[in-house]
């Protein structure tokens, strides 16, 4: 049995239903630690009571979203790391690679599972990169079945806010090449989950710039799940260590479509269009890259349980 501390500290973590479909290949219980100083101490305490009379594995779970209305206490993490002793650690969310401090600990675990890499974060055994998965509403776990890409209403399609230059760009650029409207290609924010996995459904490539402040974004693993093929525009040096992941099967990076602009991802799209076979190749290789990836992981979390 592995008993999951998850503490809530940020806005509300994107990820559960991923994080479910991860730890689904062992037993768990689940302790939610409330955002409220009062009720958080109260679930604490109780768990400890409870850790004290068990001989069960232990998991912590928090993430370091930055949230207006309630700081991350980084102290206090390091203090439950320290305190409860767990096998396995999950951080989520440190997007800007700010909290270092907190690998600390990596030695004194069986397993930290992160989201994001970075250069100056340290490498150890227990290290292993975790995908961003995919929101709560849009699926509990990867479609088995997806649509051929021959059978696709969508050339191509982004869904969210334009906020930021590197969307408009990717944007702009298709809207060019393709010399199609832009509707229903674009898709502003506000769409239920489940329409987002409607038109991913029906999506050959899926545009996927930039996020707040990282080139790995939500958007690609979402649109693996679904059978498109995701499009990333950046240096290639920015995109090795962004979607750099542990080696599964030589495999070190998604074999998504990447190239250094928009235009040149553009160029490639347009001469995949005139081979399918290669097409849906690509989307056959990207959907077995991330079932494996996410294979691998459930395997060092039953390991990890299983060690001493």
């Amino acid at each position: 049995m592995l008993d999951i501390l998850l503490f809530d500290i940020s806005i509300g973590l994107w990820e559960k239903t991923y994080l479910r479909y991860l730890f689904s290949s062992v037993e768990n219980t689940v302790t939610t630690v409330s955002l409220q100083e009062s009720r958080r101490h109260r679930t604490i305490d109780s768990y400890y009571h409870n850790m004290k009379h068990t001989n069960h594995d232990r998991c912590l779970i928090f993430s370091t979203h930055p949230n207006p209305k309630h700081t991350i206490n980084t102290q206090m993490i390091v203090m439950l790391l320290k305190f409860f002793e767990p096998k396995i650690v999950v951080h989520l969310s440190d997007e800007k690679g700010k909290y270092p401090n907190l690998f600390g600990v990596v030695d004194k675990v069986q397993l930290y599972l992160h989201q994001y890499n970075f250069e100056h974060y340290l490498k150890h055994n227990s290290l292993c990169i975790l995908p961003l998965g995919f929101n709560n509403s849009i699926c509990s776990v990867p479609p088995t079945i997806v649509k051929p890409m021959c059978a696709r209403k969508f050339v191509w399609s982004f869904i969210g806010n334009c906020k930021r230059e590197s969307r408009v760009r990717a944007i702009d650029a298709f809207k060019e090449h393709f010399k199609a409207n832009v509707y229903p290609h674009y898709v502003r924010s506000g769409i239920a989950q489940h329409e987002m996995g409607e038109y991913l459904s029906e999506t050959v490539f899926c545009l996927s710039p930039k996020g707040a402040s990282n080139i790995a974004c939500f958007r690609t693993t979402e649109a693996i799940c679904f059978g498109a093929i995701p499009v990333i525009a950046c240096p290639t040096t920015v995109f090795d260590t962004g979607y750099c992941f542990d080696k599964v099967n030589d495999i070190v990076t998604p074999p998504v479509i990447h190239a250094p602009t928009w235009e040149d991802a553009c160029a490639i799209c347009m001469d995949l269009l005139n081979r399918p076979e290669d097409l849906q190749r690509i989307s056959d290789e990207c959907r077995a890259w991330f079932l494996q990836y996410n294979s691998y992981v459930q395997k060092r979390i039953a390991h990890s349980i299983q060690s001493s």
